[in-house]
């Protein structure tokens, strides 16, 4: 009976540290991070830093503390570009428009995300 409960303190504790691990990972992302870039085919993501590339290869684990981050002002586009890119790619897209988030693109290179659109977003992935 001692052995199966050491074993069993040893797969949870083992799980616990698997969810902290996921949950860093997602504490690291930043809306900066994320590159846009737009092309005859409408707005798009060029590329992801090293943190949102590692959740996006982590994957389906991540999901739960992607959705927390939706409520954070400095991590929300960067939890909603991965929650989308998990799901396979963004619709609809248009060139001002990437699954339902409005981005700017200036021509001195310059990107801006229009203030107002966290919790919109949010509703979008909470309501799923």
């Amino acid at each position: 009976a001692f052995i199966s409960f050491a074993l069993l303190t040893i797969g949870l504790v083992g799980c616990a540290t698997r969810t902290s691990d996921y949950r860093a990972m997602v504490a690291q992302i930043r809306n900066e991070h994320v590159t846009w870039d737009c092309n005859y085919s409408g707005l798009h993501v060029r590329a992801l830093d090293k943190p949102e590339q590692r959740v996006l290869a982590a994957g389906s684990p991540c999901r739960p503390f992607l959705i927390e981050a939706l409520g954070d002002e400095s991590r929300y586009v960067a939890a909603h570009v991965l929650l989308t890119e998990m799901q396979h790619g963004a619709s609809p897209v248009s060139a001002a428009e990437w699954n339902h988030l409005r981005v700017e693109l200036h021509a001195d290179g310059r990107v801006e995300i229009p203030s107002g659109q966290r919790q919109e977003i949010q509703r979008l992935w909470t309501e799923k």
